[in-house]
């Protein structure tokens, strides 16, 4: 099982997208998963769900306004799901036949995921939270934070200078 998380709001998840529904193509044997998750960046337009109705129809939007492939999973409302796998907004986890954890990583990684699906059957898969981001381009993120509305954008960019502090220190910690 490949298990990503994400939302409609994610930008990090908007970015990959694509390459995943691509993979999940080529690797047919592999079962792929999106859990959708709480909104990464909530605003007017596309706010934080308080009803679970709320939360499946962010969900059915995704899967039309991102030409979604693979089954997508709706956690509870108050995140359960997402709070055992560790919170993160675009987890990825690949989880062997046996339940045995292949690959965590806290950003999905697209380059480091493919690698892991072409060696699946190796035993000695390193298992790691943190791996280089690919980043969004500023389309993209625009974009995708705008679905949230014109707050979730503004809530981003002043929490911006925060984030990259965060993703420097953990870079600089490997």
């Amino acid at each position: 099982i490949v298990l990503e998380t994400g939302s409609i709001t994610c930008p990090m998840y908007a970015n990959t997208t694509t390459e995943m529904n691509e993979l999940q193509k080529k690797y047919p044997n592999v079962h792929f998963l999106l859990l959708y998750i709480r909104e990464a960046h909530p605003g007017k337009n596309t706010g934080a769900s308080t009803h679970f109705d709320d939360k499946k129809n962010n969900a059915l939007s995704t899967h039309k306004l991102y030409q979604e492939q693979r089954e997508i999973l709706i956690d509870t409302l108050d995140g359960h799901a997402h709070n055992l796998y560790g919170a993160m907004p675009n987890m990825t986890y690949v989880i062997s036949k046996s339940g045995i954890i292949k690959f965590r990583a806290n950003w999905t990684n697209i380059a480091k995921l493919k690698e892991v699906l072409e060696n699946i059957e190796d035993d000695s898969i390193e298992t790691q939270e943190y791996f280089d981001v690919t980043k969004p381009s500023p389309f993209t993120a625009i974009r995708t934070l705008l679905i949230g509305g014109f707050g979730a954008l503004v809530e981003f960019l002043v929490a911006l200078p925060q984030l990259m502090r965060q993703h420097k220190e953990v870079h600089l910690k490997k």
